[in-house]
């Protein structure tokens, strides 16, 4: 018997499954259940089509205007923000007349989106796998505000920026922490240029996060470090207290300038996952879903 068609197609199928488990182990950073042991915190997006948002892990905000001059009024409406059917958050701007509870008028509709006193943390790895909207004016973002906000205000709360994209320029990913300096904001910004728009497929975007320093990470590569070690003098770091999540997408901020002609609406930006992965020093006081409780230290 002639053994040798056997041999070489028993070495093409073996080389056909080393190129398969590659691959899967090259995309286990961007699969939502990868290391699950240590998934403290998630959002999977599971659910029917036209669903807000699950009320146990977010809170939306509504309003006209906030901190930097934004020109959207965000709603509570599915139309600006709800699952896709498809295992997705869509988070959707319109250009649009629209009068918020506020009494204010704005000219577009978006929504803000937080799990303040639902889940609030301190540490670990922070992920979310997004694809981004691009067009002038538009800034989506996926970030984490001091859960004591309310109370001292902002920078002294902190900010920790995991991705802002500005629309205009989808080429560049953002990273930026806010800190007080001198009773001012302080602001310590890395970025990161990529080769092709980051609206023309998911990336995962995030932030390795310890006591004394932060990294931010595209697609599972660090590209920058903040270490508290290297603030100038008069800044504080004051990024060792539980944080809440946030996901957004304003229109119009000052930094950016309002949309034009160009940009096209309406404008999404769609939301695959979202997770919170623990690291030696992760604690989580505040976890208010109950199937989550037992997943986050409660102490530090």
């Amino acid at each position: 018997m002639n053994t040798r068609p056997v041999v070489i197609s028993l070495l093409v199928i073996g080389l056909l499954l080393g190129v398969v488990a590659a691959r899967r182990s090259s995309d286990a950073s961007t699969e939502p259940h990868a290391s699950r042991e240590s998934v403290a915190w998630s959002d999977n997006f599971s659910g029917p089509r036209g669903r807000l948002p699950d009320p146990r892990k977010w809170s939306l905000e509504t309003g006209y205007g906030w901190g930097d001059g934004e020109l959207q009024s965000y709603t509570g409406r599915p139309a600006n923000v709800s699952l896709d059917g498809r295992g997705h958050l869509a988070i959707t701007a319109r250009r649009e007349r629209y009068t918020g509870h506020d009494g204010r008028t704005a000219s577009y509709t978006s929504a803000r989106l937080n799990t303040q006193r639902k889940f609030e943390f301190a540490y670990g790895n922070v992920e979310a796998r997004i694809r981004m909207p691009a067009g002038r004016g538009l800034l989506p973002a996926f970030w984490a505000a001091g859960s004591n906000l309310d109370v001292v205000g902002w920078p002294q709360a902190g900010e920790i920026d995991a991705v802002e994209v500005n629309g205009k320029q989808s080429r560049t990913v953002h990273g930026t922490l806010h800190m007080p300096r001198a009773g001012q904001d302080f602001a310590l910004e890395h970025t990161r240029r990529t080769l092709n728009p980051v609206a023309k497929r998911f990336h995962v975007y995030g932030v390795t996060w310890s006591p004394d320093r932060i990294a931010f990470r595209f697609d599972g590569r660090v590209y920058g470090v903040a270490r508290r070690s290297s603030l100038p003098g008069g800044a504080r770091w004051t990024l060792n207290h539980p944080f809440f999540l946030l996901l957004t997408l304003a229109v119009g901020p000052r930094w950016l300038g309002p949309p034009d002609a160009t940009t096209r609406f309406p404008a999404t930006m769609l939301v695959d996952w979202v997770r919170v992965r623990r690291g030696p020093a992760t604690y989580c006081p505040v976890v208010r879903a109950p199937a989550l409780r037992a997943r986050c230290p409660r102490k530090p």
